[in-house]
C-alpha cells in the first residue's frame, strides 16, 4: 500500500461511519397494557438493537410496559 493510499482509505472509512446518524427528537413516553384474560401461557419475542430492557414479574396483567424513545422509527410495535 502506498503512502498516498493510507489517507484515502482512512477518509473512506471515516465517511462511512458518519452516514449512520439518526435524527433524534424529544423523548416520547408510552404505556401499554394487555389484560391476562383466560391466558395460561404466553410466548414473547423481544428484539432490540440497542438500549436497556428491564423485565419483572408480579403484574396482574399479561403485560404492563413503559416505553421511552426519541426516534419515531424506534416506536415499539405490539
Amino acid at each position: 500500500m502506498t503512502k498516498q493510499a493510507v489517507p484515502a482509505l482512512f477518509f473512506v472509512v471515516l465517511s462511512a461511519c458518519a452516514m449512520n446518524r439518526v435524527q433524534t427528537g424529544p423523548t416520547t413516553h408510552e404505556s401499554k397494557a394487555v389484560e391476562l384474560g383466560k391466558s395460561e401461557l404466553a410466548r414473547v419475542e423481544l428484539k432490540m438493537g440497542v438500549g436497556e430492557l428491564n423485565v419483572d414479574g408480579g403484574s396482574p396483567k399479561l403485560l404492563e410496559a413503559d416505553f421511552l424513545y426519541n426516534v419515531p422509527a424506534w416506536k415499539p410495535l405490539m
